[in-house]
């Protein structure tokens, strides 16, 4: 498939795994991501996630597109979170740290991944910057994603 870019005003979900999530200590719920959960991990080229205009009209169910799309790939948990962001955003995060990342979509491991490029080296204050503000949104897996994921795991 060829790499194309993705345009500034499209969005892109990054999985989260559940220990990278920020929660209130009373009640448990997510009110947050740790910046740790934008590091590359060392077989990354770049960092990861899902294009959810990939998947057509952004006023549709995108984000359950994506997380199907994804769990059926990769482990998805219940306590595990997707951190949601516009392209623009994390380009102009990234920039405030004199990165200048591409954004693009390679299908690398299923159909709508994307990666954000030219990203190593990122600083602990960028990581933070992103999931504060760039990539702040933060969705939790849908029980169709849980169940896909389930089923891939019984399978192996």
């Amino acid at each position: 498939m060829p790499t194309t870019n993705i345009p500034d005003p499209d969005h892109l979900l990054r999985h989260v795994k559940s220990r990278l999530v920020d929660r209130d200590p009373q009640t448990g719920a997510a009110i947050g991501l740790l910046p740790q959960a934008f590091e590359l991990t060392p077989d990354e080229r770049g960092l990861s996630a899902s294009w959810l205009e990939f998947f057509g009209d952004p006023a549709s169910a995108q984000p359950a597109a994506a997380m199907a799309e994804f769990a059926a790939v990769y482990d998805v948990r219940k306590n595990d979170r997707f951190a949601c962001g516009a392209v623009g955003d994390i380009k102009a995060a990234c920039g405030r740290f004199n990165l200048k990342v591409r954004v693009v979509h390679d299908g690398d491991g299923h159909p709508s991944h994307a990666s954000v490029r030219r990203f190593g080296g990122a600083s602990l204050e960028l990581l933070d910057l992103l999931a504060a503000e760039a990539w702040a949104e933060i969705v939790a897996p849908t029980s169709a994603a849980l169940q896909i994921s389930k089923v891939r795991a019984k399978a192996r």
